[in-house]
């Protein structure tokens, strides 16, 4: 029923999962399951980031989601195609930054980097890709709307 195997993941599986998990920890917990998977849907709600327009390409801007305390960056590249991740490296939690002129996410501290358009390390410590955030177009505005598979936000 609750099959991790998916490339990628909805708000709504993830939401689904969630259910399973709460449903089985909510008879250890003494938190009724229902309560638990609202408690658990209210992080995964839709945040708007910013307007696209306020966005132009080979850019990036702060925001944070799931949660106020989940660093998160938006980045816009040259082509205009949007990716959005964690701001944390995945070495030892240091916040990472867009390089506009090396067109990569960088980590101060230790030298890693990470590819603009999958979040995959191409140099130094780190030992996992940065964790994806899903992002939408609606009206203009640029909405997060879930994690990806695979990609907790510490």
């Amino acid at each position: 029923m609750c099959d991790p195997s998916d490339a990628e993941t909805t708000r709504r599986e993830i939401l689904r999962r969630l259910s399973c998990g709460a449903v089985a920890a909510g008879g250890w917990s003494g938190v009724g399951p229902w309560e638990l998977f609202r408690r658990v849907a209210r992080l995964l709600q839709p945040k708007r980031i910013c307007a696209l327009e306020e966005l132009p390409p080979n850019n990036s801007v702060a925001f944070a989601y799931p949660r106020a305390q989940d660093a998160c960056l938006l980045l816009r590249t040259e082509q205009g195609e949007l990716r959005a991740y964690s701001r944390t490296c995945t070495h030892l939690g240091c916040t990472v930054g867009w390089n506009a002129k090396s067109h990569r996410i960088e980590c101060p501290c230790h030298g890693g980097a990470y590819d603009a358009d999958t979040g995959e390390v191409v140099e130094g410590p780190p030992p996992d890709p940065l964790p994806r955030v899903v992002v939408e177009v609606r009206n203009g505005d640029v909405w997060a709307i879930g994690l990806r598979e695979g990609g907790s936000l510490r």
